[in-house]
């Protein structure tokens, strides 16, 4: 179980199944350390009138004993803005330090960004009309008020992000038709503060379930989540449930593997739409207790990026 629309983690957590499906029940290993990484890259306006570019490195070990699987994981995140919160793992629009202006909205309508001086990010006033609808001549525009705008830094800061820790049972496992069946519980610490533009300052934690299924060469994936969300100071974050859903089908042996996905969550916020995203994978076993995992994901809300990229890979360490 995890985040199922940030595309890292459901790659990492893909290529885990996957691989276990591929090796058996029989060949894994009653004990065993991996470490696990990804490097992504998204890009989206979300609902505001400018898009944030969002780069991030994660890292992470997974413990697992016998049917018990210990995890956690530690972004170093790159962003372009501070209007981009990682909620649970995914990239939320929660507009940072002015998180009251995306409370403000109007659904449907994009809210605004300044560069802190006071004008909007075309260099002019963020209002467009005084009281009797026209502008007297020789004066400035008015300035509208902050707390209908968010501040949009235009420069990339680089900030370590909430450590993601996770554990889950496998209650059910088989090289039959139903491979696995997985209960799970996960938790984001409150590392960094609204400040940093990265975190929200609060505990985010989860619970839910995933399911493998398959035959011959094909494998398919589900998990679904309910997920309770720290607030901001300004802004309240509904809890709601995440899912995820996806097929894939084996070649050369089962080395290599495509994917179809699809992820979505109920909204975090009332003023705005619910995420939902559809992905295509490709995974490779180069050798046993090595794999590796890309792919590349679209956007269909305004509460999801544009496009998001992603690499993934595993490697055992002992066991």
């Amino acid at each position: 179980m995890g985040a199922s629309s940030r595309p890292a983690a459901r790659a990492r957590t893909a290529v885990r199944v996957w691989a276990l499906a591929i090796v058996g029940a029989s060949g894994v290993s009653a004990q065993s350390l991996s470490y696990d990484g990804s490097v992504s890259f998204s890009r989206g306006s979300y609902i505001f009138t400018e898009a944030t570019n969002s780069f991030w490195l994660s890292n992470g070990l997974t413990f697992r004993a016998g049917r018990l699987t210990l995890s956690g994981t530690l972004p170093v995140i790159v962003q372009n803005s501070g209007i981009i919160s990682f909620v649970a793992g995914q990239p939320v629009a929660t507009g940072g330090e002015d998180s009251e202006a995306v409370g403000r909205r109007n659904k449907g309508d994009p809210v605004g960004t300044h560069d802190g001086s006071g004008k909007g990010m075309d260099g002019r006033g963020s209002a467009s009309l005084v009281a009797d609808g026209v502008f007297r001549q020789g004066t400035e525009p008015p300035v509208e008020d902050d707390s209908t705008t968010v501040y949009f830094r235009d420069s990339y800061e680089v900030q370590v992000g909430d450590p993601l820790l996770s554990g889950s049972l496998e209650l059910f496992s088989s090289a039959g038709a139903l491979r696995s069946v997985t209960l799970g519980v996960s938790a984001k610490a409150p590392l960094r503060s609204v400040e940093s533009g990265v975190g929200t300052g609060a505990w985010d934690v989860g619970v839910g379930a995933s399911l493998a299924a398959g035959s011959d060469r094909n494998l398919f994936l589900a998990d679904v989540s309910w997920w309770s969300y720290g607030d901001l100071p300004d802004l309240v974050l509904d809890p709601g449930w995440m899912w995820g859903l996806s097929a894939s089908r084996s070649f050369s042996a089962g080395r290599v593997a495509v994917s179809a996905s699809f992820a979505g969550a109920t909204a975090m916020v009332e003023t705005m739409d619910a995420p939902m995203s559809v992905g295509l994978g490709l995974m490779v076993l180069p050798r046993v207790g090595r794999a590796l995992s890309t792919g590349v994901w679209f956007g269909l809300s305004e509460a999801s990026p544009d496009i998001s990229l992603s690499l993934a890979w595993s490697l055992r360490l002992g066991g």
